[in-house]
């Protein structure tokens, strides 16, 4: 899914609304989201060395990148990001040295800056934009010039000197070069699209059974006597997590019902329940908890779309 939308009169099913871009590269409300900056970095790579790709001439490997007849760059992370008219754009880690091999015996050697924007080399005769990840985000090619600094830039008139560009910064700083030349636009943000400010989003990596055990903290997750709505909690993504508890007041056979959504994986104080179809209202296979401790009371709660949502699921338990 490249760009988020709503199909209107129409909805993915009988629970969810029709707005469901499974995390776009672009948000429904038009939002840039970190997935669409691997896509451009990705897309401008191809673009700018597409006869070399498919001639088999572009050669990766753990050191670097090598494209046959034209340059060898090599170095902690180094890549290669676009190239046109107005020069060579390279990347890396912020503070790493790279190398630049060139065809004809030319050889630099150079720091990937920690700033913004990149830093700039002559190699006889053409530019060569040094930059670190988060400036490659921000590096644009159209058509023979490169912009650099803005989250976006949608037009670019040289002629007239103006830019429209969207960022989240009150101040865009812009450098634009050519190969003739090098030229900075400045703008209070006036001029600029209205930018929609996403994030900034934490992030950890962790066991997926932590989310279903007893004792797990979920004070700061929504909380309503129904299951909300998928993205109540601003979260886009297909997937999520819904927790609950079940009191068992015996030992004895039991079953949870849960309407909605696709399919689902439940689990039960942390241990897999097993998938299941939820639309075509399949089961998960029985699960055997044995006798409880006094009171009997399960913590395997739902929180989320797709993990922990179940229905038809039986399982054993007092």
């Amino acid at each position: 899914m490249a760009y988020g939308g709503s199909n209107f009169g129409y909805t993915n099913n009988d629970e969810d609304a029709a707005s469901y871009d499974y995390g776009a590269a672009v948000g429904q409300a038009g939002d840039l989201r970190p997935i669409y900056y691997s896509f451009k970095k990705t897309a401008l790579f191809a673009r700018s060395f597409a006869e070399e790709l498919a001639g088999r001439r572009v050669h990766f490997s753990d050191s670097g990148v090598a494209v046959d007849g034209y340059v060898r760059v090599t170095g902690d992370s180094a890549k290669l990001l676009a190239r046109c008219g107005a020069g060579l754009v390279v990347y890396g880690k912020a503070g790493s040295m790279m190398v630049l091999r060139f065809e004809g015996g030319k050889e630099i050697s150079v720091r990937v800056p920690d700033g913004l924007l990149p830093e700039k080399y002559d190699v006889g005769g053409s530019n060569v934009l040094v930059t670190n990840f988060e400036g490659a985000e921000r590096c644009w090619v159209i058509g023979d010039t490169i912009v650099c600094g803005p989250k976006f830039v949608g037009t670019l008139r040289l002629a007239e000197g103006s830019m429209v560009t969207e960022d989240p910064d009150d101040t865009v700083h812009a450098v634009v070069y050519t190969a003739h030349g090098v030229r900075q636009f400045f703008s209070t943000g006036s001029h600029s699209l209205p930018a929609t400010r996403v994030g900034p989003w934490s992030w950890t990596r962790a066991p997926m059974t932590r989310m279903a055990m007893p004792g797990f903290d979920d004070h700061d997750w929504k909380s309503s006597p129904e299951p909300l709505q998928m993205g109540a909690d601003g979260d886009s993504t297909a997937d999520a997590w819904y927790r609950t508890w079940v009191e068992a007041p015996g030992d004895g056979d039991y079953t949870l019902l849960v309407e909605g959504a696709d399919r689902g994986l439940g689990f039960l104080d942390g241990k897999a329940l097993g998938a299941v179809n939820i639309k075509e209202g399949g089961n998960c296979p029985a699960f055997d908890e044995g006798p409880s401790p006094a009171g009997g009371v399960y913590r395997a709660r739902r929180k989320g779309q797709a993990g922990g949502v179940y229905r038809g699921t039986g399982f054993r338990g007092a």
